[in-house]
């Protein structure tokens, strides 16, 4: 549909929206476009046609999600059906979040929602929501003030509890779940840990237990026996009632294998090790979060390698590692071997990633932020020593937040 068209297409919904509706589209709208500073649904809707934003289908969802299935079919010639059929098959425009607040507007009534504003009070200054006439208003402030967000609910699930509102309070909690990895089971998972340089394996197993994983620790493994272990790993009944895998390798080796204890390489690389816990091969840990930690202390690359056989082939690729399968966490920390040699050496990437883990979990940060923390840290130390860089290298693939529950 042209862009003149739809500005008429709109001229017509425009004109048969309620004040309320008006306010809805307006809010649903709000994250399209870096927000909407205009307070017309007609001039946010068109601005953002400009913008490339609206067009034909979005116009139908956002008339599905307010509940105008007339206009639909008078004006759009579609129904309701359609726009389902079309909102299953593709990713939708309008954020969930902003959905569910609309949602909760519409099933609250004046009783509710002047309990509600009573509860929210104390929670951002004096006289802000005396103007408030509905529940949309007050999101919107709370927004504002920073205490509600697509990632920060709990405020709205208190109130809705506190009000006896249960069924809203489901709602908000089902949206919760969909937004975070399930960590429920005692242990929550498996983590291997292959320390092939004996410096901090020990105080990662402490971390991870603290974190209520079920921790195997290996020490000086040779690079057949550390291949051999993560294929008994990947195979382990024990994925199949778990929430969540871990890995984490201390061991010299190039920029992209490791070799154990061997003294030169090729080694194995990190992309067959990936491999060993991918769908494919370990189909237990489908859906959930895999995380690798690799301290690899790096020594030159000198000649090209061929290809190596260790109870099975693995190439001793140059490709820097990339994950390409869902649910997979991969932090890698390079840093030159040399530094072995120092008397008490101690990871300062891996005791970053320690400190940081245990005090997320405490204030119930999700991952992502938490290995924020770490690159901090890290930038930190590598301005002090010149002589002992470290660099952190994070790709990942995880579609939801993964927090670390005290309990």
């Amino acid at each position: 549909m042209a862009e003149g068209q739809l500005s008429l297409t709109i001229n017509r919904i425009y004109e048969e929206l309620s004040s309320d509706e008006s306010q809805m589209l307006i809010y649903l709208c709000s994250d399209l476009d870096g927000g909407c500073s205009k307070q017309d649904v007609k001039e946010v809707l068109k601005s953002q046609i400009k913008s490339g934003v609206v067009d034909h289908l979005v116009l139908a969802e956002l008339l599905y999600r307010i509940k105008r299935f007339d206009l639909l079919k008078k004006i759009l010639c579609s129904n309701k059906k359609q726009v389902e059929a079309l909102l299953g098959s593709r990713l939708c425009t309008v954020s969930a979040y902003r959905v569910l607040m609309a949602e909760i507007s519409e099933d609250l009534d004046k009783e509710d929602l002047h309990s509600l504003i009573f509860l929210l009070n104390d929670s951002i200054p004096k006289g802000r929501l005396d103007k408030a006439t509905s529940f949309l208003d007050v999101v919107i402030e709370l927004e504002k003030h920073d205490k509600v967000s697509p990632n920060k609910v709990d405020l709205i699930e208190q109130c809705l509890r506190h009000i006896h509102r249960k069924d809203l309070e489901k709602k908000v909690l089902k949206y919760r779940r969909s937004k975070v990895y399930r960590m429920q089971r005692h242990p929550f998972g498996v983590c291997l840990i292959i320390d092939c340089v004996g410096s901090d394996g020990d105080m990662l197993k402490h971390t991870f237990k603290r974190l209520h994983f079920q921790v195997i620790l290996y020490k000086w493994l040779s690079l057949s026996d550390a291949y051999s272990l993560l294929k008994e790993t990947a195979r382990m009944r024990e994925h199949r009632n778990s929430d969540c895998f871990v890995c984490c390798i201390i061991s010299r080796g190039s920029s992209t294998n490791m070799i154990a204890t061997e003294k030169e390489g090729p080694g194995i690389s990190f992309d067959t090790i990936k491999q060993l816990f991918t769908v494919e091969h370990c189909p237990d840990l489908s859906g959930k979060p895999k995380l690798f930690f690799i301290q690899n202390y790096t020594i030159p690359e000198c000649c090209d390698y061929n290809d190596v056989e260790v109870d099975g082939p693995f190439i001793a690729s140059r490709v820097e590692y990339i994950p390409n399968e869902a649910d997979v966490f991969w932090s890698c920390c390079k840093t030159d071997a040399c530094i072995l040699e120092k008397v008490h050496h101690q990871s300062a990437y891996l005791h970053a990633l320690s400190a940081s883990l245990l005090r997320g979990q405490k204030s119930n940060r999700h991952l992502i932020d938490i290995h924020t923390e770490v690159n901090s840290v890290i930038y930190e130390k590598n301005g002090q020593q010149h002589r002992e860089a470290y660099t952190v290298d994070l790709r990942h693939t995880l579609r939801k937040k993964l927090l670390f529950p005290l309990n």
